[in-house]
């Protein structure tokens, strides 16, 4: 309670009232006396004159000592504060605006409390200071568009405004200064009250001023007070952050080797050493580095791990806590599985396994990958063998020049597939199209995409090549910007498909230079069925013997699969909006997403042009999210921005010209808080009714010396 002063060097101004009381004393010397008998009469006479005088020379000094001591108060800019103000009931009532900036960058710690809980505490004691005609109402800088939406009205009841204060939540959305501060001027607009303010609490931070000025704004009420409280001061504040975590080298095997790098950032002017960072799988501690950041310098630190057991993973990078906790951590997530075992069906087994229809097929598949791990493990039988295998234990199965096999096998085959197995059917000369129509196309076993027409022979200078290849498939996305790889295999024989305009959901993935289909896919259930028009061998195709048959198989049966499945799981950076890709038989169904916090929201899939998306938006809190969708269990990794981790602070002279003409006071943290404890923010500025004073007492002194 009691009286402020926001310019109040100028206070040194009072010590010019001691000059009107020198120069008084100055002539007030008495002069010496000398006695003349014959005008003793008439000073006796005018005795009680000059005591008026005297008088009228007092009020004189006191009138021009309190003129000066006005105008040193009229510049030092007086408010009236606390309790004082509430019975200052001359002042016209006051509506105000309290607009608490609640982005991420307020959740900033210099101490036991963040910045928002101070600004909050700060807010309070405004509400509380309110007199009893003036209105207000609380703001969040950020808040969600059907908050937004919401009617808001200028209000006195005390206890209102400290519910909106205690509603008030720190929030990831984007930074919109103009959205904010037009819907406080429209709120200041409507007001009847003579007297409009806003009073903005943020740590103006640069981040969302970069393109702000007055103009942008619509509606700018008349005789509105702009008051800023800065918390946290004005320098750049020290920050570290974890800015990305990738994983290389997928399918991710388990057991194997899996490289993890970090991306760390220091946002600060000055170097950070020994900066621990710690990474977690679950809840496990799996490696640990410290490292040292120049100023404003970008590192990656790598970690090695051996890959999880076969299934969903989700872990977390930690740095070293320090100031601002929000970007000290990252959040990944990701699948592992098992090597993919692939049953190889030999229709035509040969004398020997040179000769056989699997030999090519065979070894393209045993080669360790790059991580000294192999990828797959084929298991090679004769065609007989078919009824005899379990093919459960299998997630692909090739048959490769297979004549014929029983309706048992075909049921059981056919379930396979739908239950999420991969399929490849390779040509060659015991592949007759009738006979094939009849099991795999025209009867309850549909496992062809399209039916089969009769082969094409070409002699061996007309041997035709890849026309068109389909790079943006996923099972072949090795040979983007490389097709001509391909390109360079001869085929003298295949088998011609037919339909293929008439039946839905079959891809082309490569075409031969007469037009037709080399390699055609489907999915059938949950699984993948996939056929190749010529032979695995070198019997219709010199294929087999160039080095892009290797990538190609791993693309294939890699995709057969499902093997990009055991990839870094999507991910989400708040408030970005995230697109799940689905399954063309995902169209409008129900995605079912569980967030850290315990909620369960609801989106669906639904078609945009060629894709089935779902749109999700709805974050709650950072951390992993559980998808569940017609297509199982599945993991989101959503982090929090990144754009509020840059401290540098917009300074009083750019933020001066940004709200030009418009005049902004702009206090720190640090002053309000060396007032009393009951002291509040100022609330009754006091100028204008010095200055009244002051012209008063300026026409009573003009009075006052005219009449001496």
């Amino acid at each position: 309670m009691g009286l402020t002063f926001l310019q109040p060097a100028f206070l040194l101004g009072t010590l010019a009232a001691a000059v009107p009381v020198i120069i008084h004393l100055i002539y007030r010397r008495r002069a010496l006396v000398h006695r003349f008998p014959a005008v003793r009469f008439l000073l006796l006479a005018d005795k009680r004159t000059a005591r008026k005088f005297r008088l009228n020379q007092w009020l004189l000094l006191a009138l021009r000592v309190a003129a000066i001591l006005l105008i040193a108060i009229v510049l030092a800019r007086p408010h009236m504060t606390g309790s004082a103000v509430q019975a200052a009931a001359f002042t016209p009532p006051q509506a105000t605006v309290i607009l608490v900036d609640n982005s991420l960058s307020m959740q900033y710690r210099d101490g036991q409390e963040t910045r928002l809980q101070r600004a909050k505490a700060l807010a309070s004691r405004l509400v509380q200071s309110l007199a009893a005609p003036d209105s207000a109402v609380v703001l969040p800088l950020l808040t969600t568009d059907e908050a937004a939406n919401a009617p808001v009205s200028l209000s006195g009841d005390r206890v209102a405004l400290q519910e909106q204060l205690v509603a008030l939540q720190p929030s990831h959305a984007t930074v919109a200064l103009p959205g904010a501060f037009q819907r406080a001027f429209t709120l200041l607009q409507e007001s009847p009250m003579p007297r409009r303010r806003l009073v903005f609490l943020s740590d103006l931070t640069m981040h969302g001023w970069e393109d702000f000025h007055l103009s942008r704004l619509s509606v700018v009420p008349e005789h509105v007070t702009l008051h800023f409280i800065r918390l946290g001061g004005p320098q750049r504040d020290a920050n570290a952050l974890i800015s990305d975590v990738r994983i290389s080298e997928k399918p991710f095997i388990e057991h194997a080797p899996l490289d993890l790098t970090a991306v760390v950032q220091n946002r600060s002017a000055a170097a950070l050493h020994n900066v621990r960072v710690d990474l977690l799988l679950g809840s496990n501690l799996v490696g640990q580095q410290l490292v040292d950041l120049g100023p404003d310098e970008q590192i990656t630190v790598p970690f090695r791990i051996a890959a999880p057991a076969a299934g969903l993973h989700w872990g977390e990078v930690r740095l070293e806590g320090d100031g601002f906790a929000e970007d000290d951590h990252f959040y990944y997530a990701l699948r592992t599985v098992t090597p993919v075992h692939v049953l190889l069906v030999d229709g035509d087994p040969g004398t020997s396994l040179f000769d056989s229809e699997i030999f090519y097929l065979l070894h393209a598949l045993q080669p360790r990958g790059v991580l000294g791990r192999p990828l797959f493990y084929p298991k090679p039988i004769p065609w007989e063998g078919l009824e005899q295998e379990r093919l459960s234990d299998y997630q692909v199965i090739a048959l490769c020049n297979v004549e014929a096999l029983t309706p048992q096998v075909r049921q059981r085959l056919y379930q396979f597939v739908v239950e999420g197995g991969g399929l490849l059917f390779f040509a060659g000369n015991h592949v007759d199209p009738v006979r094939y129509n009849a099991m795999f196309y025209r009867s309850d076993t549909l496992l062809l995409p399209l039916a089969l027409g009769q082969p094409t022979q070409r002699q061996q200078d007309q041997a035709l090549t890849i026309a068109t290849v389909e790079s943006t498939h996923e099972a072949l996305a090795t040979f983007a910007g490389a097709e001509a790889l391909l390109q360079r295999g001869k085929f003298y024989r295949y088998l011609t498909m037919e339909g293929l305009n008439t039946v839905p959901g079959v891809r082309v993935l490569l075409t031969l230079q007469d037009g037709r289909p080399l390699l055609v896919d489907k999915d059938l259930g949950r699984g993948r069925v996939l056929f190749f028009a010529a032979s695995a061998d070198r019997d219709w195709t010199d294929l087999p013997t160039h080095p892009a048959y290797v990538p190609l198989i791993h693309g294939l049966v890699g995709y057969a699969a499902r093997l990009s499945a055991a990839a870094q799981r999507p991910g989400a950076i708040m408030p970005e909006p995230l697109r799940l890709l689905g399954r063309e038989e995902d169209d409008d169904t129900t995605v079912t997403i569980h967030t850290p916090d315990g909620q369960e929201r609801l989106t669906r899939y639904t078609r945009d042009g060629t894709l089935t998306v779902a749109s999700y938006a709805s974050y709650t809190v950072p951390g992993i999210y559980r998808l569940t969708t017609s297509a199982g269990t599945d993991f989101l990794a959503v982090n929090g921005t990144r754009a509020e981790s840059n401290f540098e602070k917009i300074q009083a002279a750019d933020l001066q010209t940004r709200w030009q003409p418009l005049s902004v006071v702009i206090e720190e943290e640090e002053a309000l808080g060396q007032a009393a404890a009951g002291s509040v923010l100022p609330t009754r500025e006091l100028a204008s009714l010095v200055l009244l004073t002051l012209v008063v007492v300026l026409a009573v002194e003009n009075v006052c010396a005219n009449r001496l």
